[in-house]
């Protein structure tokens, strides 16, 4: 009888922990599926309805049941329940209703399984537990799939509330639709507005380049394609090998908050147009055309000139100066980074060097995010890059 106990409870011990990393696997992806529902409805300034609770559950059900965890059977539980931005719990999914500042999905599944040895002990199931909570928020950091363009702000709150929000990028800065273009702002002038210079980023956080993520490149951007070299080679990646989608940019870039001095700068000048303009034409014609593109909220010039009062880099972080001073000269600008956007690329012209793109909301299940007030909270940004990713 003692051997029997050892060798049953050998295997039954084995099928319990098989059971328990099945079940959290499935919460794991219940909560997701469910997540990636509601961040779906955030990007798409949706209404929490009924109809989008059940869309929400069905998820949730679907994942649980493809891990093995069926609501409908008797060996299988399912619950799930919505979360605020601070991963409190709001509401059961199922409800009828998705409460007002949902930001993510908890699941908690339970599946129970039959002995094999220990019923001989009076031990006839086995039940294990699994629990998960996804949020899905902003996106604040993004690596690969990058364009080396930005669009700033004030003209993405303009077109997002277009029936078509169809843009042009041109070669010499404008962003223009079939109605015109948008003329230049005081904020100093635009030219060549939106082409980056992705070898230069400035962090104020990270601008020892004695840190692991020192975030101040100081080299010219070539035109050699892909490759990814420590930083003492960044002068090694082309930034028309960044427009080919299967060249990641090899950091993260990150979004700080519109008016802050938080997250990245990132230089911009008038170089590699053609050579991006040539790639983005390339992917237009293999049908990859959705990118992440940085977005922006002012642009600061290098150094200040003399008694110009102009609010500069030199002026703003003079005790941060990174090696080889702050980048100068014509349409050297820094970008400072508020979010990320996705964009559909249409078309370009390369006479002009311009890019016809449209901007449009998707929810990726990657990058760094930050999670907002949420569904039906009254602060939906269309335009705006919403991210899913487990939380706990």
């Amino acid at each position: 009888m003692a051997l029997a106990a050892i060798v049953g409870l050998a295997i039954d011990g084995g099928r319990l922990y098989e059971l328990r990393r099945q079940v959290q696997n499935g919460a794991d992806a219940a909560a997701m599926a469910g997540t990636r529902e509601l961040a779906q409805m955030i990007a798409e300034c949706d209404v929490p309805s009924a109809a989008n609770d059940l869309r929400v559950a069905a998820k949730v059900l679907e994942f649980a049941a493809l891990n093995g965890v069926e609501e409908t059977s008797p060996d299988g539980d399912v619950e799930a329940w919505y979360v605020d931005l601070n991963g409190a719990f709001v509401d059961w999914v199922g409800m009828g209703t998705i409460p007002a500042g949902s930001t993510g999905v908890g699941a908690r599944l339970v599946a129970t399984d039959t002995t094999a040895f220990m019923q001989l002990f009076g031990f006839d199931h086995i039940s294990a537990p699994g629990d998960g909570v996804a949020m899905a928020g902003p996106v604040t950091a993004v690596g690969g799939g990058l364009l080396p363009i930005a669009v700033p702000q004030p003209i993405v709150d303009e077109y997002k509330n277009k029936p078509d929000p169809t843009f042009m990028i041109m070669g010499n800065g404008d962003f223009c639709d079939i109605t015109g273009c948008s003329p230049e702002t005081e904020n100093p002038p635009q030219s060549q507005r939106g082409w980056l210079q992705l070898g230069h980023v400035f962090n104020e956080a990270y601008s020892d380049h004695n840190h692991r993520l020192f975030r101040t490149f100081i080299y010219s951007m070539g035109t050699s394609g892909c490759r990814t070299p420590p930083i003492d080679y960044m002068d090694k990646i082309g930034v028309g090998g960044w427009a080919e989608q299967e060249c990641d940019y090899p950091y993260l870039l990150y979004a700080g908050a519109k008016g802050s001095r938080g997250g990245d700068f990132i230089a911009g000048e008038t170089g590699a147009m053609a050579s991006a303009v040539h790639e983005v034409q390339n992917h237009i014609d293999e049908g990859d055309t959705t990118v992440v593109v940085p977005m922006f909220d002012y642009i600061y010039i290098g150094e200040c000139k003399v008694s110009d009062g102009e609010i500069c880099m030199e002026s703003e972080f003079g005790s941060q100066e990174p090696p080889g001073s702050w980048m100068t000269g014509a349409a050297k600008y820094y970008y400072h980074i508020v979010g990320f956007v996705t964009v559909k690329l249409l078309d370009t012209s390369t006479s002009d060097k311009s890019i016809t793109g449209r901007f449009v909301s998707e929810v990726v299940g990657e990058g760094k995010i930050s999670p907002n007030s949420g569904l039906g909270s009254g602060t939906c940004v269309p335009a705006q890059l919403i991210g899913v990713v487990m939380w706990e």
